[in-house]
């Protein structure tokens, strides 16, 4: 997937966002992204075998800077 911005998340017609979509904006793969599920700072919820990430806390956290 390419590079999101955080207008084209936040244009999601979903109050959650998926880990290839949060990998996407972070710029990383989404296989780093598992590797470092228990590190990262918003919260995530698992949804059966996938997990779901509340689209304001990412945001914000994408909005800190602190990203990579």
């Amino acid at each position: 997937m390419e590079k999101l911005t955080i207008e084209e998340i936040e244009r999601l017609p979903r109050d959650y966002i998926t880990v290839s979509e949060a990998s996407a904006a972070m710029g990383i793969n989404p296989q780093t992204f598992y590797r470092h599920v228990s590190e990262l700072p918003f919260p995530l919820f698992k949804v059966g075998r996938r997990y779901r990430i509340p689209k304001q806390p990412f945001m914000d956290y994408m909005r800190s800077g602190k990203t990579g």
